[in-house]
């Protein structure tokens, strides 16, 4: 009988990268990836996870600032 153990995402020690500021318009907000456009809380530390949400939801709106212009939205947006 194979007995496979549960992942626990816990236990991946995943960190928060600072690039996914600008990249993605989110913060970490006690241990959980908040994104600072609608405020709504990623659960997963993940960088898919946290691309997904962008490029599903705000891409439209934010992918056309780049380098200061981004800066000063994320700025804004905090």
């Amino acid at each position: 009988m194979n007995v496979s153990k549960k992942r626990k995402i816990d236990s991946e020690c995943r960190v928060f990268q600072h690039k996914w500021i600008n990249q993605y318009f989110v913060i970490e907000n006690k241990g959980k990836v908040m994104c600072l456009v609608c405020r709504e809380l990623i659960s997963v530390l993940k960088e898919y996870n946290i691309k997904w949400h962008y490029e599903s939801k705000h891409k439209v709106k934010y992918d056309s600032l780049y380098g200061q212009l981004r800066e000063i939205e994320v700025n804004k947006l905090q």
